[in-house]
């Protein structure tokens, strides 16, 4: 019998499988600790920039002052663990670090109770406030839509507001906001609208526009009445607003896209607003989609931007455009202070994605690929002025896009490649902190 008990194969797959198990079981409790680990290492990041941040902004805080501060407010955000926090001021600087332990299986098993998660921030201390004229160009295009990306830049872009508030105790600085995708919605003077009527100009009215003739679209030419190639499209004007013929032409220039059209609409010569006749149009009225030129309500701005959603493709060129026109003291948004003036100007572009709307050319070109060369002589031309952009990459998988973003920034460290929607207000913070450093160069 002894012979055939060595031949006998039966239970081995029972005992390769156990054997098997192990590393298996081993690589999902991997997987489940990096996964824990990641989330908390991402909520005390978070928590930890805005008490960093909080702790830096008082231009009269002392020392003891900002701690006081940083461990209040990463108390008030940090709620989901037992972390321990250490806040010092140093160099000019206020530094915060935070640590938990987080239970792991497989540390456990490994005969650890826990692995441990640390972070670190730091934040410029506001030695004094700042003033400075800064436009806020925001990507609302419909991919923004997707995991909650739009409320991640909503609320970091709201912190970095904040912080300008904080920063600025005598409301000397200014900021505008340009929400764009594949139009800009705004309130223009009708004598910077292509194809209007001159009988309706003189009135203010607001709609959606499209790109400017080139080279208009990238050199910062000031529109002009009397020059149809220096004014932008107007998408969304009742029928009656355009000269004879002018719809046709506009929408064989615009193939593939909805011209303006439709019923003649009522204006309502009290308040000068139309009702807006394309349906795409009407979308960024409703979704309040809407420019926002300098202010220095930057409560009344929060405001706005919180009642923002996205929709449609994305037209970066065009925004860019909009967002250095809203620093100008030109119209059609005269609001900047002239360029003569010394003052610090600054611009953040946020994009998820690449280009996707048509941008015109020299020669009568019009095609994205053009609208990809508009945004890169933009960016030579609003740097050459002097004014400063900190660009941002959100979840940008593209390489061609993301390079295109990169080197619009005006040095390596106004860069920033966000991965993941936790990266976004720590990116804000640094940027606000390079704005301030440089606000505080220029006094």
């Amino acid at each position: 019998m002894t012979r055939y008990f060595g031949r006998d194969a039966r239970g081995s797959v029972a005992l390769i499988f156990a054997v098997a198990l192990v590393p298996v079981l081993g690589a999902a409790a991997a997987a489940l600790d990096y996964s824990n680990a990641s989330r908390k290492r991402g909520e005390l990041q978070v928590s930890l920039d805005a008490a960093v941040l909080a702790a830096a902004v008082s231009p009269l805080a002392s020392d003891a002052e900002r701690i006081r501060t940083a461990t209040g407010v990463f108390s008030s955000k940090y709620r989901a663990g037992a972390a321990s926090l250490t806040v010092s001021v140093t160099s000019g600087k206020v530094v915060g670090r935070a640590r938990e332990e987080v239970p792991g299986f497989l540390a456990g098993l490994m005969g650890r109770k826990s692995n441990e998660v640390a972070v670190e921030a730091e934040a410029l201390v506001a030695e004094q406030g700042i003033e400075a004229e800064i436009a806020l160009v925001l990507d609302f295009s419909g991919s923004m839509n997707r995991n909650g990306k739009y409320l991640a830049m909503r609320d970091a872009a709201t912190s970095f507001i904040e912080g300008v508030i904080a920063r600025d105790p005598a409301r000397k600085s200014r900021i505008s906001l340009v929400p764009f995708s594949e139009y800009v919605f705004a309130a223009m003077p009708t004598d910077f609208l292509e194809d209007v009527n001159p009988t309706w100009w003189g009135r203010t009215v607001e709609v959606c526009l499209d790109g400017r003739q080139h080279p208009a679209a990238v050199d910062g030419t000031v529109p002009r009445a009397a020059d149809e190639t220096t004014k932008w499209e107007a998408v969304g004007l009742p029928p009656e607003y355009y000269k004879p013929q002018a719809e046709s032409t506009r929408a064989s220039r615009a193939a593939g896209r909805t011209a303006a059209g439709g019923e003649k609409t009522a204006i309502d010569e009290k308040n000068q607003t139309v009702a807006l006749s394309d349906a795409l149009c009407a979308e960024y009225a409703s979704r309040n989609l809407k420019l926002q030129p300098l202010t220095s309500d930057l409560r009344g701005l929060i405001a706005a931007l919180r009642a923002m959603t996205p929709v449609k493709m994305t037209n970066i060129s065009l925004g860019l455009e909009l967002g250095w026109h809203t620093l100008t003291s030109e119209v059609p948004f005269p609001g900047g202070s002239p360029d003569s003036a010394g003052k610090t100007k600054f611009i953040v572009l946020l994009t998820d994605g690449e280009q996707t709307s048509p941008g015109h050319g020299p020669g009568g070109s019009f095609n994205v690929a053009q609208a990809d060369k508009n945004t890169e002589e933009l960016c030579k031309n609003i740097k050459k002025k002097g004014i400063r952009i900190a660009t941002v990459a959100f979840q940008l998988e593209s390489v061609k896009a993301k390079k295109l973003v990169e080197d619009c920034a005006s040095s390596p460290d106004l860069f920033f490649d966000a991965q993941k929607n936790s990266d976004l207000t720590p990116i804000f913070t640094k940027i606000s902190a390079q704005l301030h450093a440089v606000a505080r160069l220029v006094k």
